[in-house]
C-alpha cells in the first residue's frame, strides 16, 4: 500500500508490500541504528523480530522511493498485545489503548 509518500507493510490487514526475508533485514539494520537494542545478541532476534513476524504482528512503515522500495522509518510489533487488543488494533490502529494497571 502506498499513500503519502510511505509503503505500509501491515500482513495482519493485508497490506504487504515486501517478502519476509526483506521485512527481516530492514527489521534488524533498522535496530542496529537504535542504541537499546543495537547491542542485542543474534540470538534476541528470536523473541524481538522472529516471533512477531511469524505470527504477522508488525507493522513497517518505510519512506517511498518512487521504485516500490524505500528506507525503514518504523517498525512496530504488538505481538505482546493480547488478541482483544490485537483484534482492536487491526480495526483502528488510531484508537488508543487502556493504560497499564
Amino acid at each position: 500500500m502506498t499513500g503519502m509518500g510511505y509503503l505500509i507493510h501491515a500482513p495482519a490487514t493485508g497490506r504487504s508490500t515486501m517478502e519476509a526475508t526483506a521485512a527481516f533485514g530492514a527489521v534488524v539494520w533498522l535496530a542496529m541504528q537504535a542504541p537499546k537494542v543495537k547491542n542485542f545478541a543474534l540470538r534476541q532476534l528470536n523473541q524481538l523480530v522472529l516471533q512477531p513476524q511469524a505470527a504477522g504482528c508488525e507493522v513497517l512503515v518505510s519512506s517511498e522511493d518512487g521504485q516500490g522500495t524505500g528506507k525503514l522509518r518504523l517498525w512496530l510489533s504488538y505481538a505482546n498485545l493480547s488478541a482483544v487488543f490485537e483484534r482492536q488494533y487491526v480495526r483502528d490502529p488510531s484508537m488508543p489503548l487502556p493504560p497499564k494497571a
